[in-house]
């Protein structure tokens, strides 16, 4: 493998992780979302 290629790599890694934190932080924002408005509901 290239310097290059293992550089895309390495970002696509990068990117990968970053998207999965921010789904699972967009996730426990939706489901506090829903319990507060259970709450007000209730």
């Amino acid at each position: 493998m290239s310097e290059e290629e293992d550089t895309m790599l390495l970002l696509c890694k990068a990117y990968m992780q970053y998207n999965a934190k921010l789904h699972e932080a967009r996730r426990d924002v939706h489901d506090a979302l829903l319990e507060e408005a259970w709450r007000i509901a209730v």
